[in-house]
């Protein structure tokens, strides 16, 4: 693969934008159930916004 230093900005912002998410999530949301449902949504559209820019599957 051939990696840019663009890449590696793109892989830090998306991690540190989920990262921040899901701290403002436990600090800000009291019901349990809400934390878990935020969390899975946040981490799902991480890893879509990931796989997508890794290979394009979609």
């Amino acid at each position: 693969m051939d990696w840019d230093i663009i890449d590696f900005i793109i892989a830090g912002v998306l991690l540190s934008s989920t990262g921040f998410a899901l701290r403002t999530v436990f600090q800000k949301v009291a019901d349990v159930r809400k934390q878990v449902a935020l969390t899975l949504i946040i981490l799902l559209t991480l890893i879509l916004i990931w796989v997508e820019l890794a290979v394009g599957i979609l």
